[in-house]
Parts: structure tokens; sequence; C-alpha cells
């Protein structure tokens, strides 16, 4: 631990002596030298200078420094202790009396390590959360009336929600708050919420609710937590990263500085090297947690109190087993710790509702797609009042795939041609008359007597030679 000591001063003091007597000796040196506008040049600048070193370590009362530190936060697993450099705020006041009890003043804002701080702590607080601290609950390691939480909320749903225990008792954020006035109030929102929503609508709601639950506890002291890690290729991919994870605790821190509010770093021992959550700690989804992550995660917390706080008693958590949906985030059966008594309180009748407001919802938000199996769940948000209407998407009914048919070929476009213009007709011309037709005239006689056909003339038989003699014909034949 660095403490603020005399030894620093006389240091100090030892420093400007040498520096004092080094000019004295050039002076002198340039006075022997008939340099005397030197020597008394050197002599007023070694005044103005010891001046402001004197007063740059002896601030009024009312200047406060912050130093920085290296103090144990914690053992890891193998039982060697864990160190981060830490800020500690000191006050000239402060450190005459650290002088004496040697213990510095820790920063009022990021809660700090307590070696010996007892469970008895856990007594005085209450919980305000998501599904990651209904899981403390159903796990054991959390009083079901200790905390307000429900699964799937985000920071902007909170004032207008109605929640439900395990028990089955039923409280708005006004009704619970009013009637568990708590010394201790712990925060752990924003996980949910990120994804399809600006970065300035994220901070203003979240500050919003913030303000609200201060006034609602004006003698609590509230406690920020930081946004636990999550699995960036987990189940919830491209919903929720580290990377906006980290943008956001470092808001958080900034908005606990303004508000004087505390904030505890839990995330630091949740995450490893490489800024995903530890394997040990993940339930397989890579958002929620294994039981024995709660265990490291309690310890942490009553180990970093808030400082005023009692820690006397014995701390006991009155076990109520979940039901319904409060059964869909643990992976595991839970091992109740040794602090958990199982009991059935009977359910307190649900506080009337406030009036809602007229909403005027956002576009719809898929937080689970529907699958073949199992059905999806989507949900949008009003702008007004960030109330949260959710409802279930139906399960997928695969449908056959259809053959792939071939794209035809697109036809090219003919480049259109001009059009001619038609030529004007000519105007029909009357059809000719046809001429008469000379009657016929007779055919005209021959002149000459047709020629007689020339008579053959014959031509002789052939004698036939001698033969036998033939009687004469009878006479006037």
């Amino acid at each position: 631990m660095k403490k603020i000591s005399k030894k620093n001063l006389k240091k100090k003091i030892r420093i400007i002596i040498t520096s004092v007597k080094t000019a004295i000796k050039k002076a002198i040196s340039y006075a022997n030298k008939n340099k005397y506008l030197y020597a008394i040049t050197a002599l007023t600048l070694l005044a103005l200078i010891s001046t402001i070193v004197y007063f740059a370590n002896h601030k009024s009362t009312s200047d406060v420094q912050i130093i920085e530190e290296v103090v144990q936060v914690g053992v890891d697993d193998d039982g060697k202790p864990i160190y981060e450099t830490r800020k500690v705020v000191v006050t000239p006041a402060a450190s005459n009396e650290q002088s004496e009890s040697d213990e510095p003043i820790e920063d009022p804002v990021v809660l700090a390590y307590r070696e010996d701080a007892r469970n008895g702590y856990m007594n005085n607080c209450i919980f305000l959360g998501d599904s990651r601290t209904v899981a403390a609950v159903s796990y054991g390691f959390l009083d079901d009336d200790k905390v307000l939480a429900q699964i799937g909320i985000s920071h902007m749903s909170v004032a207008t929600n109605t929640f439900v225990q395990n028990s089955g008792r039923q409280y708005t954020l006004d009704s619970y708050l009013n009637s568990h006035q708590a010394p201790v109030v712990y925060i752990n929102y924003g996980v949910n919420g990120m994804y399809g929503i600006s970065e300035d609508k994220y901070e203003s709601s979240y500050e919003k609710l913030i303000d609200q639950i201060i006034a609602l506890c004006p003698n609590s002291k509230i406690v920020l937590m930081g946004i636990w890690p999550v699995d960036d290729y987990g189940t919830y991919q491209g919903k929720v990263k580290n990377e906006w994870i980290d943008k956001y605790n470092a808001w958080l821190l900034s908005i606990a500085e303004k508000k004087n509010l505390h904030y505890l770093d839990v995330e630091k021992i949740l995450k490893g090297s490489d800024g995903q959550i530890l394997p040990k700690y993940d339930a397989g989804d890579g958002l929620h947690y294994r039981s024995s992550a709660y265990n490291d995660i309690i310890d942490y917390i009553i180990h970093h109190p808030v400082p005023g706080i009692s820690d006397d008693g014995e701390f006991v958590v009155h076990y109520v087993p979940p039901s319904g949906d409060f059964k869909k985030i643990m992976k595991e059966t839970p091992v109740l710790p040794d602090n958990a008594v199982t009991e059935t309180p009977t359910p307190t009748p649900t506080p009337t509702k406030k009036a809602e407001c007229e909403h005027v919802y956002g576009k719809w938000i898929i937080e689970r797609e529907a699958t073949t199996l199992t059905e999806g769940v989507r949900y949008r948000l009003c702008e007004l009042c960030g109330y949260k209407n959710q409802e279930t998407i139906p399960v997928l009914i695969p449908t056959p795939t259809p053959k792939p048919t071939a794209t035809p070929k697109p036809t090219a476009t003919p480049i259109p041609t001009e059009t001619p213009t038609p030529e004007p007709t000519a105007e029909p011309t009357e059809a000719p008359t046809p001429e008469p037709t000379a009657e016929p005239t007779e055919a005209p006689e021959p002149t000459a007597e047709p020629t007689e056909a020339p008579t053959p003339e014959p031509t002789e038989v052939p004698d036939p030679g001698p033969g036998p003699e033939q009687p004469d014909s009878p006479a006037g034949d």
C-alpha cells in the first residue's frame, strides 16, 4: 500500500537545500568575476523556484489529491493474490492523520477490497436485475424476497413492469422499493436492450431509471454493478458484444462519479484475458452463468462492501424453488449453499398497477429465432415509456425446396427503326374505254377453182404367167 509520510517531504527538502547550495556557489563564482548582474539574477530565480516548490508540497486544506496505488483485490483458483491499480483520494488533512494511522482513504466510487469482511453484510442488501439476477435466486445464492428481477427485462421496461418472484409474490418497482427500504441497493441491468437501440437512448433511459431509484430510496447507498461479460460467438452472437459492454461499463462508472454513487467492478473476475466470459462460468449459451459463478460473485460482493455498512449477523438465504419460466435459465440442477434454507412463503396480493401510457411502439426485435422444433420470441419497445411488448413466433413449417429451373436468357431488345412516312397515293385514273370490235366479214370466195386431185395412173398388174384357161364370159355382161 502506498503511504503518505514525512519521509517524502524530508527528501524534497534535501533536494531544495542542495539546489540552493549549488546556486550560491554559482553566484559567488559570478561575483568573483565581476558578474554581479548574473549573480543577482541567479539568486532571484532560486528564490522563485524554492517558493513554487514549497507551495506545491503544502497545498491548502481544501485541495484534494488523487494518487494511484497497487492493492490486492482477491485471490485466484490457486490461492495466489490478485492485484490491480486503484485510485486513492487523499486530502492534506487526511494525510496528517495518515501519518499516525498509515491507512489511505479509498476511492469513494469504486468499491475496494476488504479482506476481513463478513457475510453478514448481505443482510443489508437488495438486488434489482434481469435473468442473471433471477438465476442467483434460483440457484440459492440470494434470498427470493431480497431480489426484484425478471427474465429478459431491459432497463427501459423496469418502471412499468410487474415482477413475479419465485414465491409468486408480485410487485412493481415503486411498490417493492417502498416496502423494502434497505441500506444498500444493487442495480444489475444493461445486457438486455443493447441491440437495435441508439447509444443516446440507451444511456438516457438508464440514467432516468437510476434517478427514479435514487428518489425512491433516499436513505440507501446505490451501487451500479458492471455489466457481466458474454461470449461474442455464443447463442446471442451479434445481439450483445463485449465491445458494447466495455463501453457502457465505462459510462456507468462516469454516472456513479457524477451522482456520487458506488460502482462494483465484478465483471473483472468473470472474463479472461481475451475479454470473453471465462469458460468455467459459461452455462452454454454465452450469456447465462453456471451455479459456480454465483459463488464467486457473492464472495466478491461481500469482500467489496459499501463503507459504513454493518456486516454483523449470519447470512441466511430463504430459498424458494423456482417454477415456470424461472426454470428455463437453469442449465444445471442447483446444489444449495450451506447457508440456504428452503421455504414456501405465501404469495402476497397483486398490487394495483399504474395506468399505462398510450404506447407508441418501435420496430419488432427478434430475441430468439424460431426453428422447426421450437418457437421464437420477438418484442418491441414503447418509445414513450420503454414498455416491452413481447410475443412468440410460431414454429417454422418446413417447405420442400423446389427444383431449380433454368433461367431463360434475356431476349435482346430490337433496336427501334424509323417508320417510313407513307407516300401519298395517286388518284385513280379512269379505265380506258375499249375500242369497238369490228364485225366479222364473210370469208371471200376463192378466186380460183380448186384443182382436181390428180388421178393416179394405174399400175400395171404383173402378168401372172400361164395358168388354167378361163371360160369366156357370156355376151352382153
